[in-house]
């Protein structure tokens, strides 16, 4: 399902579509950010695909957020037993001048969240979000948003937290592009890749890293959303 755009939004001719790349129907275009092993028992590559979010008419200012909610039963599975959360994303040639931004949100719903950015660059780039930094950011205030944006100043990433999210309850997963700056009617594709918790805190079974991997990959699945905010 899609939230509909308002007439404004639809009057300036934006598209958001949420779709798949992968190293078989894509081969002319797509490469994957690993080296895909072969399918058990046989000799060709397995299918690897990646969580494709493409954009045309976007402006500095507008958001555009893939998401995917869990039942109640898949809530903190695994998640307290990691340190981080891991995930791929990959810019085309030249995205470096649209001043893209990647969000990662995760929590129980819409407004209560951690939510984790950076600038898209060319090629795959390996994102790692340390959980201990985001929560240690939730508890710094009583304020309800909450911004860090000193911890990843290196590379330009900005932790928020949002309302009051616990990683014992993560029933939504967002994916999305933020526009801050750049030029008007941005166009192109951003793909996300291999979502899964590592640096386990404990000896645990896998259980709860496959479970997250399983239920995120079916991304036909994923409902798409807009949004538009101030620069500021």
């Amino acid at each position: 399902l899609t939230t509909p755009l308002t007439e404004s939004q639809k009057s300036r001719g934006v598209v958001f579509n949420v779709g798949v790349r992968n190293n078989k129907d894509d081969a002319a275009i797509y490469e994957p950010p690993f080296e895909v092993q072969n399918a058990v028992g046989g000799n060709a590559a397995r299918r690897e695909q990646s969580l494709a979010l493409a954009f045309d008419g976007v402006e500095p200012g507008d958001s555009v957020f893939s998401f995917k909610t869990f039942s109640a039963d898949f809530s903190g599975v695994g998640y307290t037993q990691y340190r981080e959360i891991r995930f791929f994303v990959h810019g085309q040639p030249g995205v470096e001048a649209q001043n893209l931004r990647a969000v990662g949100r995760f929590g129980p719903d819409t407004v209560n969240y951690y939510e984790y950015s950076l600038p898209v660059r060319t090629g795959w780039q390996d994102v790692r979000i340390p959980m201990e930094i985001l929560s240690r950011l939730k508890e710094s205030s009583t304020d309800r948003v909450k911004v860090d944006d000193v911890q990843g100043a290196d590379i330009g990433a900005l932790y928020t937290v949002v309302g009051n999210p616990s990683f014992t309850r993560v029933n939504r997963i967002s994916f999305g592009l933020t526009i801050f700056g750049g030029p008007a009617d941005a166009a192109g594709e951003v793909w996300i890749d291999e979502l899964r918790l590592s640096d386990v805190r404990k000896e645990v079974g896998k259980t709860g890293n496959f479970a997250v991997q399983a239920t995120f990959a079916d991304v036909l699945s994923l409902n798409a959303s807009y949004q538009k905010q101030d620069q500021d």
